[in-house]
């Protein structure tokens, strides 16, 4: 009985280990999407704000 408590535990243990490391890849991959998601929106921002200004300086050189 002790041999199969023993296996029992560590088989518990085990499954504990790999639900962590399961939720932590989830967790990781999760804000590595959420960062490169972030990051596209601030570039694409960016990408739009120099846009207007670009045409906000035409429109003004136009009106000279």
């Amino acid at each position: 009985m002790f041999w199969l408590d023993a296996f029992l535990l560590d088989a518990f243990w085990l499954d504990a280990f790999l639900l962590d490391a399961f939720w932590l890849d989830a967790f990781l991959l999760d804000t590595f999407w959420l960062d490169a998601f972030l990051l596209d929106t601030f570039w694409l921002d960016a990408f739009w704000l120099d846009a207007f200004w670009l045409d906000a300086f035409e429109l003004l050189l136009d009106e000279l």
